[in-house]
């Protein structure tokens, strides 16, 4: 009995806390109803921002399209004015043109008059070049357009400096250079009528010379632009180039023909004897090119690029007189002796 009433009494107090955790396990499932309809509630709430911040971007978006179609337009009118004649000017206010600063700069580019102003420029490349040469002509035309029109438009306008001497000085060396050219051919001309006696002859060996220094010149040019780093040829080298190898290939033409003159009686035939006349003058004709070209050669390490080039020129220029004249002399007596047989 008093077994069963222990048992009774173990089940009485189970029963108690089952009750207990029954009444705990039904609080926690209100809880998490109540955390459930709070998370309901942020989960709606945020699905609300997520569409405000949707429309945010959506607006975001179209002022950023619109931002970069006002760029464009921005750009476009800053190149249309860049390229107009308003960008030529500026605006100075009076206030400034009146102030401690301005008076300044009118001393350091005005003279004490204030009736001339001066304007240094300084050129990036070299100031003997042909381009900045270039350049500096068309700095001279755009000063000269700029001013016209205006009460300044007849004004001196003058350019000093090295590039501006060197390139008059280039002008001026291109005009003596076609009168010398023109004076020496005509010399040459008269000396080697003398000397051959035959206008054919004579036209001939002036034809290879002015020949021979285009050929030299050119191929220096392509030389220079290869080893050198000049597309160009400096401005003096054909002027010196020319007086140079014209005097010394009719030197070498004068010996040739007077050789051929002398052996008129051991050879009549005209073909033979040119042969044989440029046989006797070659070796010695070789050996002084040979001297020469080592004279010339030695002016390539001076660095100086005139220098450079005309000695290279005048190299190239009596290598290919040696070989040039004995070939065509030859060919041209033998069309004048076919010529005087069939007359």
């Amino acid at each position: 009995m008093t077994t069963v009433q222990s048992g009774v009494s173990q089940l009485t107090s189970a029963m108690s806390q089952v009750q207990t955790a029954s009444q705990e396990l039904s609080t926690g499932a209100k809880t998490v109803a109540q955390g459930n309809q709070q998370l309901y509630q942020k989960l709606a709430g945020l699905r609300q921002k997520v569409a405000t911040l949707k429309a945010g971007l959506t607006q975001m978006s179209q002022g950023l399209q619109q931002e970069r179609q006002g760029t464009a337009k921005i750009t476009s009118y800053l190149v249309g004015l860049q390229k107009s004649s308003a960008a030529q000017t500026f605006y100075l206010p009076q206030a400034q043109l009146r102030g401690r600063t301005y008076h300044s700069v009118l001393t350091s580019y005005f003279s004490s008059n204030r009736r001339a102003t001066q304007l240094t420029i300084i050129f990036k490349g070299n100031p003997s070049d042909t381009q900045t040469m270039q350049q500096l002509s068309q700095i001279e035309a755009i000063a000269k357009n700029s001013l016209h029109g205006t009460s300044l438009a007849h004004t001196v306008k003058a350019f000093d400096g090295m590039t501006s001497s060197n390139r008059d000085l280039r002008s001026l060396a291109s005009k003596d250079f076609k009168r010398t050219a023109i004076l020496m051919l005509a010399g040459i001309l008269v000396a080697l009528l003398v000397v051959t006696r035959s206008l054919v002859q004579t036209l001939t060996i002036e034809g290879i010379l002015v020949l021979v220094y285009y050929a030299a010149l050119s191929a220096v040019q392509a030389l220079s632009s290869w080893f050198l780093g000049e597309s160009q040829l400096a401005w003096n080298t054909p002027f010196f180039a020319f007086i140079m190898l014209i005097a010394l290939g009719v030197d070498y033409s004068i010996f040739l023909m007077v050789k051929y003159r002398n052996l008129a009686t051991a050879e009549p035939d005209r073909q033979r004897r040119i042969i044989q006349a440029a046989t006797t003058i070659g070796a010695t004709v070789i050996s002084a090119g040979v001297i020469l070209a080592g004279t010339f050669a030695a002016l390539i390490p001076s660095g100086v690029m005139t220098l450079i080039q005309v000695g290279l020129v005048v190299i190239l220029g009596i290598i290919l007189l040696v070989v040039t004249i004995p070939i065509v002399l030859p060919i041209v007596i033998r069309i004048q002796n076919w010529a005087l047989t069939r007359d």
